[in-house]
């Protein structure tokens, strides 16, 4: 991976999110910094990011001096994060002390314990939302009691009413609900498994032993052990293809101090876990782009697989593509190269067929027109006149809307 390909903005902001603090990040700091020419578009590259707390962290510490309208702008944001994160972390308290009371196991996700566990501080993570994990039979009560503290459901389909057939269609088909207060603005990504597919963390969940983390709240949370962490992080991160740096900075951050027999054995216990290439392409990132000291051996081992790098490269093209500045959906063919990345990430017929098996009909379809059980076979085979269908009726309502739009005189 060639440093010259990258450019300048995701220079810096890739100085700006090593950690530990040290006098080598300070120094790299410094030299991307003098690189940049348009500092406007600096900052949306680390909006898009959500890095925001590292780079005002990083600059500060590495003494790097910035024009008042820069400042300003980067200091409102980071502050406005702090703020925020002490928000969700109230939230996620609650939400603990809540399932607990119900004698629900549950656990807490990223987010707050992330922050504490890796950083230390809640200064530095930016977190858009809360992300609970319950047990699959609880998840329909957990969807209730989130309804009950006034939260609504905003995906899938926020805008038909999901009854209870439809509920147990959306858990048998999906892992997670995404719900907002519609007063505070809370956003809580519900789960009641890890992922899609049953290939990673096999037996991981709400139920599995944790650890509790203090996040400077009125109670403690509980999140995943240490070692499922690791590969929890890895997995969501390659999931997504890395397409927020953000993902990858807190990879590194919660193993950047840990010995290099540590590190190795950590990635032996995500190949354990099914993620072995999805560790794998995450320590090298997080060496290549983070400067993350890897133990020689296993540096070599992943460095010497052809495999490896053709993960580690085509992530990279996903995280920055040609525009550091643009979402993946909205890039051309991004859509595609995520899935297919993503088909890369396990050998197992079980993940690929999960992952097919997803992309073969739309949770949409299957909440507007629920089937029963014995039928459900058939949403594959409706997938396209039923999106022919939603498309003609787009179509009528747009020509409607025109038809009676007042004129200007």
């Amino acid at each position: 991976m060639n440093k010259r390909a990258l450019v300048p903005e995701i220079q810096l902001v890739a100085a700006c999110c090593r950690w530990p603090p040290s006098a080598a990040r300070d120094e790299a700091v410094r030299e991307a910094a003098a690189a940049i020419t348009d500092w406007g578009r600096f900052l949306r590259v680390v909006r898009r990011h959500r890095v925001t707390g590292f780079v005002r962290a990083s600059l500060s510490a590495a003494g790097v001096s910035l024009a008042i309208p820069v400042a300003f702008r980067l200091g409102r944001r980071a502050d406005q994060l702090v703020a925020k994160n002490a928000a969700l972390a109230a939230e996620s308290a609650r939400f603990q002390r809540m399932f607990d009371e119900a004698g629900m196991p549950a656990m807490i996700l990223k987010g707050a314990a992330l922050a504490r566990l890796a950083y230390g501080t809640a200064a530095i993570k930016e977190a858009q939302d809360i992300d609970a994990l319950v047990l699959p039979e609880h998840a329909e009560t957990a969807i209730a009691m989130l309804e009950a503290r006034g939260y609504l459901l905003v995906s899938p389909v926020p805008e038909i009413e999901i009854g209870p057939a439809q509920r147990r269609a959306l858990i048998q088909y999906r892992n997670e609900v995404s719900m907002r207060h519609p007063v505070e603005g809370y956003y809580v990504d519900l789960h009641w498994a890890l992922t899609d597919g049953p290939t990673f963390l096999p037996g991981v969940d709400a139920a599995t032993p944790g650890q509790l983390v203090d996040i400077g709240a009125d109670t403690p949370v509980r999140t995943l052990g240490r070692d499922d962490l690791f590969v929890y992080l890895a997995v969501h991160g390659a999931l997504h293809s890395w397409g927020r740096i953000k993902w990858l900075a807190d990879f590194q951050a919660l193993i950047a101090r840990e010995s290099p027999q540590e590190i190795e054995r950590l990635y032996r216990h995500a190949q354990h876990a099914g993620a072995g290439r999805c560790a794998g392409q995450a320590l090298l990132l997080s060496k290549r782009l983070l400067g993350l000291d890897l133990p020689p051996a296993l540096a070599q081992e992943l460095e010497g697989s052809p495999l490896m790098n053709r993960l580690a490269a085509g992530a990279l093209e996903l995280m920055i593509g040609p525009d550091p500045e643009t979402e993946i959906p909205d890039r051309r063919f991004g859509t595609t190269l995520y899935t297919l990345a993503q088909l890369r990430l396990s050998p197992d017929w079980r993940y690929r067929g999960a992952l097919l098996g997803n992309s073969m009909f739309l949770i949409d379809d299957v909440l507007r027109y629920p089937l029963p059980p014995s039928l459900r076979f058939l949403y594959p085979v409706l997938r396209l006149p039923l999106w022919a269908g939603r498309r003609i009726s787009l179509l009528g309502k747009s020509s409607a809307s025109r038809k009676v739009a007042p004129t200007r005189s």
